[in-house]
């Protein structure tokens, strides 16, 4: 402000107050400054004009600054959500693997436990007496052998005859 030697150049008293009513004031503040009408009737409608455009200015810019944070919200929740649904597939897949594991482990135990039951059940037949029919086959099997063992004795005395 040209010509007031009290005040710095650049000092405006808007710019004293803090915060976004501060701010505004003093962007009206630095307005009035560079075209300040002489009539006071016309310089208050200028303040209010100035005032009202800037309020205007602020409300739009408020509204960008939410929408753009509507914006990064979404995007937010858009990231945040994939990655839950991510991790919920590889729980569900990790979980099939260990019921499909746990089945072929009780399919293996189920499988070791009828082999174990067979090899028991085989070890207490040949534990039991034996019976007539397995006494015949023994008595069977005996008589073979000594009917082959005859056998090739006769087939060396022809041999050697």
């Amino acid at each position: 402000m040209p010509g007031n030697v009290n005040r710095p150049a650049g000092f405006s008293p808007f710019s004293q107050v803090s915060g976004i009513q501060g701010e505004k004031d003093a962007e009206v503040g630095r307005r009035l400054e560079q075209g300040l009408v002489a009539d006071p009737a016309k310089r208050q409608q200028q303040i209010g004009n100035l005032q009202q455009q800037k309020d205007q200015d602020w409300e739009l810019k408020l509204e960008q600054m939410k929408a753009a944070d509507k914006e990064k919200s979404e995007a937010e929740i858009s990231t945040i959500s994939a990655f839950i649904k991510e991790v919920a597939n590889e729980e569900r897949e990790r979980h099939g693997e260990m019921r499909q594991r746990a089945t072929e482990i009780r399919e293996e135990k189920l499988s070791a436990d009828a082999k174990k039951e067979q090899r028991e059940s085989i070890m207490g037949e040949l534990a039991q007496p034996t019976s007539k029919p397995k006494q015949g086959f023994m008595i069977k099997l005996l008589k073979k052998g000594q009917g082959a063992m005859a056998e090739s004795k006769g087939a060396q005395t022809k041999g050697g005859g």
